[in-house]
């Protein structure tokens, strides 16, 4: 027997396919860049984060003429990006020019709005920096203007300062472990450890003032005699940024004692004040004295909060009780709150941090403290100075908590697990799930899933969980190690479908809002007349409202409907279908435009909707599904159509819907067989949570009608979910492409056709293929057939910068076969995950006049399959005697072993009760059609 699997088929009275998870929440998502990016150091609240974005990430050392250490990150510029969505990102350093290298950033919003950024960098300021010299940069203005800070000789940050590769276990600041950069207050909004190039560890802690200017604070011992080390590290501070956790050998800037003071863990105040809170002993002779890590914060009295831990095969030594443990210091008193549960003997220092951690209460008061481990229940508590650790709950399905994240309110957590997926091809894929917990509730039930293929360095980048539990967008990094993504389903619900890139800085939001961005009630050529019908599910146990909005196409010469809204009452499990939805719904005579779909409360809804037009022989339209807003395109991130033009006899149309309140401009530009072709300065606009369409891709941008060719669809400003239709002149009929998918690993377009069918159909399938970067690159394609154990077929094949390159009936004329096959395809030349080949398909049949009836196939991303015990959904196949609808089921392991993997069908009305279900085995590297 093989893998069960459970896929159920939603049956109502329209013919539309939309692949979507079932049963729970999956937060649809969009990356604010294709590039890769690390966070700078900042609180998540803030509205203006900044990243640092470059194409290839990796870390190498400073140039040689450079001064000892730091190391840096490859080159990059810094952006600020608005988490509101109100203003375009903004490239600040270097604004033009090569790009420079990063070793650490912070930023910091003052109590006036307005953004302090610190850089460490190689960054060129007009000429001043020719050598690449690696300087401290700061900027009072949000990145407008630069200045270098004074830093005294012989000080630079140290290596291990490198921001972006250490875990990120919540708390109120992204990339908040970094231990040579922190903020601090208006008046200083930087605090940063500094090292001397002269080998022995010696340093100083210094402010960088709200001028600019150099402050030095406190010093840090160097090696002594006997080889004890000092330096040291920041680990934390209080909530107003005025008080800060040292760890070292620290001394007052001023002081004149001789030698080295004893490491220890201090309190550090703005004005130079040095407090000792604890002292650390080494356990025995040649044995460290320090713990390898130490994190915290201060509560508003003076009192230390610290995750310490100790290395590990060292026996920690007083006051440090365990190898990693949190503790409350205050007054020379060392209490332990809680230790890891993990057992005597574990070795990896990251299993054991994963198994305790904890992070401040809103108002830095106490902690939140996670404590879980191999077959323990996972365990959140809250500690209160002069109280016992409170348990708030315990889970004993042991969710995987890998990081909290506390509101302001006091009252909510955000609760983000770690869901670990096995693969057919051996990977394993982890992405983040997240809750938002009430303060004395039970354990969460249920997770809203960010199907995101998460690194151990992933984290939020901008959150407010109060406002996010009401729905505002947060920002998610995936983490840095580009980008090894995924296949296999989610454990369920609307949303995923539309994500086109599954790494990277992404911006979501827990509601669900969507967009239909393609609909019609209108006249088009040769006598057609289009109208789209809307499919509307509920997957509730209970009723939902769900709110309706038109927004009529704004283009130029489009014909103009009337903005219109209308609300519709779903029973529970109900799914219904608004036929002819802008005639009936909205009382519109003629006009074309986009729906957009609002669930009541934080609940979801599935949607998706066929446009058509009707002939005497029957209907001809195309499937084109709900969008979620967080899954637009912005400035940052373009996009592209591989299938943008299909030749002679095709005619296309594109055009966006804005989605975030304010107006859109898109750039166009086609790319044909020996690249870059037609005009190259064409852009439209969109209006403000409007549409517009743009009418004869082709002969707008001046390309030849024959041409075959991609196109390259980036926002200049707003954000906008694109849409493109192809139309085959001679028979009308239409085929809608979604955006292409990025394949730096391995993608599976389920079906390439070369078979002839009932009532003399012909069914074949084209191959399109763009290459988006500036270099040559080379993409692998890999066919079967659904009906053999066959090995696969492999052809690679290498294209120039910008080349398109279609291939007609490719299962026949490029792999030899007949029939059904599978294609799996990579393109993994690309480092940097942008680049690359894009493919999609259209499968159609050829009448006796040479006109197509087809649809476009695109590869599946990773929402649209299911491993062992999950489930998706299709919502549309039809029942009645006008329509037939066949279910293909499509296995993407890489290889044939002969053996088969049984699916579950099951067909529900639009009540929502099962009509049938029944049991089907699906070859494994093959595929099946039920007729």
């Amino acid at each position: 027997m093989g893998t069960e699997r459970l896929l159920r088929l939603v049956a109502v009275t329209s013919l539309v396919l939309s692949l979507t998870p079932a049963e729970a929440r999956v937060v649809s998502y969009a990356p604010v860049t294709d590039r890769g990016a690390i966070p700078a150091h900042q609180k998540r609240t803030n509205r203006f984060f900044v990243l640092w974005e470059g194409d290839v990430f990796g870390i190498s050392a400073g140039p040689s003429d450079a001064y000892p250490g730091p190391w840096t990150l490859s080159a990059g510029r810094l952006v600020v990006h608005d988490a509101q969505g109100l203003l375009e990102p903004r490239v600040v350093l270097p604004v033009t020019g090569p790009p420079a290298g990063f070793a650490g950033v912070g930023a910091r919003e003052g109590r006036d709005g307005i953004l302090r950024i610190l850089a460490l960098t190689s960054a060129d300021l007009h000429g001043d920096n020719p050598t690449a010299r690696t300087r401290l940069l700061f900027s009072s203005d949000g990145g407008s203007t630069w200045k270098p800070v004074d830093v005294p000789a012989p000080y630079v940050l140290s290596g291990y300062g490198v921001q972006g590769y250490t875990e990120d276990f919540g708390g109120p600041f992204c990339q908040g472990r970094t231990p040579s950069l922190r903020t601090g207050s208006d008046e200083m909004p930087f605090i940063v450890f500094l090292f001397s190039g002269t080998g022995n560890a010696e340093g100083v802690v210094a402010g960088i003032r709200s001028d600019g200017t150099f402050a030095p604070l406190a010093l840090a011992g160097g090696y002594v005699e006997g080889g004890r080390q000092g330096g040291g590290f920041l680990s934390g501070s209080n909530a107003q940024g005025t008080s800060f956790l040292v760890c070292g050998a620290i001394s007052a800037a001023a002081s004149a004692a001789p030698g080295v003071p004893a490491e220890g863990l201090f309190r550090l105040g703005l004005d130079g004040s040095v407090a000792r809170l604890l002292t650390y002993t080494s356990p025995g002779p040649n044995l460290p004295a320090r713990p390898t890590d130490v994190q915290g914060w201060l509560t508003s009295d003076g009192a230390a909060y610290v995750e310490m831990d100790w290395p590990y095969g060292a026996p920690p030594a007083p006051p440090v009780a365990s190898q990693r443990a949190l503790y409350l210091v205050r007054d020379g008193i060392v209490t332990v709150v809680a230790s890891t549960p993990a057992a005597a003997g574990v070795a990896d220092q990251a299993t054991l941090r994963k198994e305790l951690f904890a992070i401040p209460t809103s108002d830095y008061s106490g902690a939140w403290v996670v404590q879980r481990g191999l077959g323990l229940p996972t365990v959140l508590s809250r500690h209160t100075p002069g109280s016992p650790l409170a348990e708030a709950w315990r889970d004993p399905t042991a969710p995987e908590v890998e990081a909290l994240h506390a509101g302001a309110s006091g009252k909510r957590l955000l609760v983000q697990v770690n869901r670990r997926r096995p693969q057919p091809d051996q990977r394993l894929f982890r992405d983040p799930a997240l809750a938002v917990w009430e303060a004395g509730q039970p354990a969460p039930r249920s997770y809203d899933e960010l199907f995101l293929n998460e690194q151990f360095n992933k984290g939020f980048v901008h959150l407010d969980v109060d406002t996010a539990a009401t729905g505002a967008p947060f920002v998610f990094d995936s983490g840095l190690l580009l980008p090894f993504g995924a296949s296999g389903g989610p454990s369920g619900g609307a949303g995923g479908g539309d994500v086109t890139q599954e790494w990277g800085v992404v911006k979501g939001s827990l509601k669900q809002k969507l967009v239909v961005p393609a609909t019609a009630r209108i006249s088009g050529l040769a006598g057609s007349f289009w109208k789209t019908d809307l499919v509307l599910h509920n997957p509730d146990p209970d009723p939902l409202a769900v709110q309706l909005r038109f927004a009529p196409s704004g283009a130029p010469g489009a014909t103009m409907g009337q903005p219109a809204s209308a609300s519709v009452s779903l029973a529970a499990g109900e799914i219904r279908v608004l036929e002819d939805l802008l005639g009936s719904t909205f009382g519109q005579e003629s006009a074309s435009g986009a729906v957009f779909l609002t669930a009541e409360g934080m609940r979801s809804l599935e949607a998706t909707s066929r446009t058509y037009t009707t002939t005497p022989l029957g209907t001809y339209g195309m499937g084109v599904g709900a969008v979620d807003v967080f899954a637009a395109t912005s400035s940052r991130f373009p996009v592209t159509f591989s299938g943008a033009l299909l030749g002679s006899d095709f005619r296309t149309n594109t055009g966006a819907a804005e989605v975030a309140g304010r107006a859109a401009e898109v750039s166009l530009r086609v790319a044909g067989s020996d690249g870059w072709a037609g005009i190259d300065n064409f852009s439209f606009l969109a209006p403000a949570e409007g549409h517009a369409q743009v009418n004869g891709l082709a002969f707008t941008l001046g390309v030849e009608e024959w041409r075959t060719g991609a196109l390259t669809f980036t926002p200049l400003a707003g954000e906008v979910v694109p849409f493109l239709t192809a139309i085959d002149n001679r028979t009308n009929d239409p085929s809608y492409f979604p955006p292409d998918l990025p394949s730096p690993f391995v993608r599976v377009l389920p079906a390439l056709v070369h078979a002839d069918g009932a009532a003399g159909s012909r069914y074949r399938s084209d191959l399109f293929l763009y290459n988006t970067g500036d270099r040559v690159e080379t993409v692998t394609l890999l066919a079967k057939r659904w009906d053999s154990p066959e090995t696969e077929t492999g052809l690679s094949l290498t294209l120039l910068p910008h080349e398109s390159k279609t291939i007609r009936d490719a299962l026949a004329t490029a792999f030899g076969k007949s029939g059904v096959g599978r294609l799996r395809f990579t393109s993994l030349t690309s480092v940097d995950g942008k680049s690359g080949v894009r493919v999609t398909s259209r499968t159609y049949t050829i009448d006796p006049s040479g006109g197509t009836y087809g649809f476009a196939l695109p590869p599946w991303n990773s929402f649209q399959t299911a491993g062992a015990g999950e489930a998706l959904e299709i919502l549309g196949p039809v029942g009645g005697s006008r329509t037939r609808t066949n279910l293909a089921l499509v296995d993407t392991t890489a290889f044939a072993d002969g053996k088969t993997n049984r699916v579950r069908v099951e067909i529900l009305d639009q009540t929502g009760k099962s009509l049938d279900a029944f049991d089907v085995n699906v070859p494994v590297a093959g595929g099946i059609q039920v007729d």
